[in-house]
Order: C-alpha cells, then sequence, then structure tokens
C-alpha cells in the first residue's frame, strides 16, 4: 500500500521516492542503502511498525 501511494505522490509532482525491500529484513543495512541511494538535500526515515526509538 505504502508504495502506491508513493507512485500516486510522484504522477501528482512530488519528489518522493520509495525503496522496497522484498527479501531483506534488518534496520541497519536498510538505512545504510537508503543513504547511499538518497539524492537531494534531505533524507527522511520512517519507521512504519515503531518498533525503533529515535
Amino acid at each position: 500500500m505504502t508504495a502506491r501511494v508513493v507512485d500516486e505522490l510522484r504522477r501528482g509532482g512530488y519528489n518522493v521516492r520509495i525503496i522496497v525491500r522484498a527479501t531483506e529484513r534488518d534496520i541497519s543495512s536498510a538505512m545504510v542503502r537508503g543513504l547511499r541511494e538518497a539524492q537531494g538535500d534531505n533524507a527522511l526515515r520512517m519507521d512504519t511498525d515503531l518498533q525503533e526509538h529515535m
């Protein structure tokens, strides 16, 4: 569902991206990949299952 919403936002002109990881499960590799693939001046990390306390 999240990927669909991000796709709709992109079509609406918003500059957002999502990385869908189907097999990797750990948070540290997700953070590293996201930061490596980030473009622009800002990167946003969302904790969607509320397991990580920031």
